[in-house]
Parts: C-alpha cells; sequence; structure tokens
C-alpha cells in the first residue's frame, strides 16, 4: 500500500497488435505514504504547541526540521499498518 498512488489516473493505451485490446494503468501522483506524510506534516506545523514541545526537550533548532519530518513519516507509516489489518 505505501507505494501505491494517492489519486491514481487512468491512462488508456490501445494494443498495436489487437485493436481490440485495451490496457488500463494507473500512472502519476504522490503515493499514499507521501500524501499521509504530508497531511501529518501540515497538521504539525499548524499547531503552535509545537515549538513549545521542542523547547522544553531543549531541543537545538537545526535539529526541529528533521525530527517534525521524520515524525510525519512515523504517523503516514502507522496509518497505512493500522489500514493494512483489516
Amino acid at each position: 500500500m505505501k507505494n501505491e498512488p494517492a489519486f491514481p489516473q487512468h491512462r488508456v493505451q490501445k494494443s498495436n497488435l489487437d485493436k481490440d485490446t485495451i490496457h488500463y494503468d494507473l500512472v502519476g501522483g504522490l503515493t499514499k505514504r507521501e500524501y499521509f506524510a504530508a497531511a501529518a506534516l501540515q497538521g504539525m506545523l499548524s499547531n503552535g504547541d509545537l515549538s513549545d514541545v521542542f523547547n522544553e526537550n531543549n531541543t537545538p533548532a537545526e535539529e526541529v526540521p528533521k525530527l517534525v519530518a521524520e515524525c510525519s513519516i512515523e504517523i503516514a507509516d502507522a496509518l497505512i499498518e493500522k489500514l493494512e489489518e483489516k
């Protein structure tokens, strides 16, 4: 599920050998993992309390972007894992 497109578009291709055969494939866009990570990142960055968490833990300012990015990816992976449990 991680590498599936989040918003796939169907591309139609007709076979050159058999004019009655049509092939469909999914193309383009972000993967579901990338989309979920972006949504998590957006939510974290819109939270004004996030800077307080890093200040309380004395996190150096240059490390904050990397930690936030890693956290958004972990959230995306956890969501995908839960969705795959069915």
